[in-house]
């Protein structure tokens, strides 16, 4: 699991690039997966009470492990500013979970806010 910490300015689009490999680095096939992205004020949160939450079906390339996770403005208009916890999955079409990141999710405030 990679511990990173992510941050985006309220209001943004934001979106990440994922790769799957394998611990020999060929890539994992991700087709009928889902990739994951929950941030809860406290790890604790259930799920229904996640600030943000992302399911993504439809990857990129997945033959090749490739997908994006991305943010909309909406996604984080209405999250106060502030530093919250976040992990990703990838849940395989096996049924097979996998945390592959997690960390600190910073929301930092936008300064111009009239676009």
């Amino acid at each position: 699991m990679i511990r990173t910490n992510l941050e985006i300015y309220r209001g943004d689009d934001k979106t990440w690039n994922l790769t799957f490999r394998d611990s020999t680095g060929d890539s994992i096939d991700i087709t009928g997966s889902t990739v994951w992205l929950t941030v809860k004020s406290s790890i604790s949160d259930p799920d229904e009470s996640a600030l943000i939450q992302k399911q993504v079906t439809t990857h990129s390339n997945p033959t090749q492990g490739e997908t994006q996770i991305s943010l909309l403005p909406v996604d984080t208009s209405d999250v106060s500013v502030g530093r919250y916890e976040y992990d990703m999955q990838l849940i395989e079409s096996s049924g097979k979970i996998t945390t592959f990141m997690r960390g600190v999710f910073s929301i930092s405030q936008d300064i111009t806010i009239s676009t």
